[in-house]
């Protein structure tokens, strides 16, 4: 199972929406994180597949920081 990856638009839109609901960040499809990633003091995190997003949460647990290879991704 994969995440979606083509681009279907909104992504800003969530984006802003959850900085406004007090999200410190979260975790989308990199195809859209670009997107997603310009609004300022919002981790935007780019994954490709389903398994990234499980492996995020358990290096996250463990460690207390994300994975180098899941990429936070800047605008």
């Amino acid at each position: 199972m994969t995440v979606a990856s083509s681009h279907k638009g909104g992504a800003l839109s969530i984006a802003l929406m959850a900085k406004e609901s007090g999200f410190k960040g979260f975790i989308l499809p990199e195809d859209n994180a670009k997107e997603a990633a310009v609004v300022k003091g919002l981790d935007v995190y780019g994954v490709k597949n389903i398994r990234d997003v499980a492996d995020f949460f358990l290096m996250v647990k463990r460690s207390l920081f994300a994975p180098k290879w899941i990429s936070r991704v800047s605008f």
